[in-house]
């Protein structure tokens, strides 16, 4: 078990989030009376806050007082779990036998929290851009305000992580009606699927990247990305979660779903090694302050615009 799973006391508990979390160990949860709730299985609204500067900024596109732009945002934390530098690597390699990169600008956005990591995609941003590719890494944005401008001048989102948890990123996209490239391995919800691509492997990413830009420029996404955001409602999105919690409640100790293995010896090690995990789960905390800051202006993203993350003015969460 990873401390970011939690396990939230009630009659019959519930794991979540499942990411880091083996097959094994899922298997044997129902013993301890945990109800399973996989990553796919929830839909992530943005917060009211967020929705209000999401729309502000689709507004703005639909009134022309912006202009979408070949542009293509990786929003994520930079880390090796979001896998940046190996997209990146594949953009580099690909280039020179994909001459339609050179058309789009790819700007990856997002706190550093490695910073050997975050030298390594300077190093290599720096190259690819020698060599003609067009990229920005402005590190972590001002506001919520800035990030939800960029979400809705940019032709496509993308997210190739090694490890992920239904990215809430993805539905703040949908909001200003812009796709997204997954990998398999980000857990997106089969409903989002019909709004992007999601990659069965990274291995063919440039592939799957200009199938999806293809479809954007047919229109295949217009409206029908913004159209499914503003459908997620709290009382569908809430209702069906409370709806499956309901049903789990009724579930007797050992007689869960898929996920049980009622066969299982409760005197395995493998049966005490999970009771000791699942005692030492912390109790689940609310995050302190959950509400954007609304303060600053997109700024302007010219052509050679970037920002090295070994500058002083970026620095790795003093808190990890």
């Amino acid at each position: 078990m990873q401390p970011e799973n939690r396990i939230i006391s009630a009659k019959r508990a519930i794991l979540y989030p499942t990411f880091n979390t083996s097959q094994a160990q899922i298997t044997n949860f129902d013993y301890f009376g945990v109800s399973v709730l996989e990553d796919d299985q929830v839909l992530k609204l943005p917060n009211p806050a967020m929705r209000r500067v999401l729309n502000e900024a689709h507004q703005d596109i639909a009134m022309g007082l912006t202009q979408n732009k070949n542009m293509i945002v990786y929003p994520a934390e930079i880390r090796p779990l979001k896998a940046q530098v190996e997209f990146l690597q594949q953009l580099r390699g690909a280039m020179f036998r994909n001459g339609w990169l050179k058309k789009y600008e790819f700007v990856f956005i997002g706190e550093c929290m490695d910073q050997a990591y975050c030298d390594e995609l300077v190093d290599i941003a720096e190259a690819a851009r020698r060599d003609g590719l067009r990229i920005s890494v402005p590190g972590p944005l001002k506001s919520d305000k800035i990030l939800a401008q960029f979400y809705a001048q940019a032709k496509a989102i993308v997210l190739t992580s090694e490890i992920d948890c239904n990215p809430r990123v993805i539905y703040e996209a949908l909001y200003t009606d812009t796709p997204f490239l997954a990998s398999s391995s980000a857990r997106v919800p089969m409903a989002l699927r019909p709004y992007g691509r999601v990659m069965p492997t990274n291995a063919h990413v440039i592939t799957e990247l200009r199938t999806l830009l293809s479809n954007v420029e047919k229109g295949h996404y217009k409206q029908r990305c913004r159209s499914y955001a503003l459908s997620l409602r709290e009382e569908v999105v809430y209702g069906e979660l409370l709806e499956w919690m309901n049903e789990q409640y009724n579930i007797p100790l050992g007689g869960g779903k898929s996920h049980v293995s009622p066969s299982m010896p409760k005197d395995t090690e493998e049966y005490q090694q999970t009771a000791i995990e699942v005692a030492a789960l912390p109790m689940f905390q609310p995050p302190e302050n959950d509400f954007p800051q609304h303060d600053q202006d997109l700024p302007a993203l010219e052509d050679n615009s970037f920002l090295n993350l070994k500058s002083p003015r970026v620095k790795i969460n003093s808190e990890l």
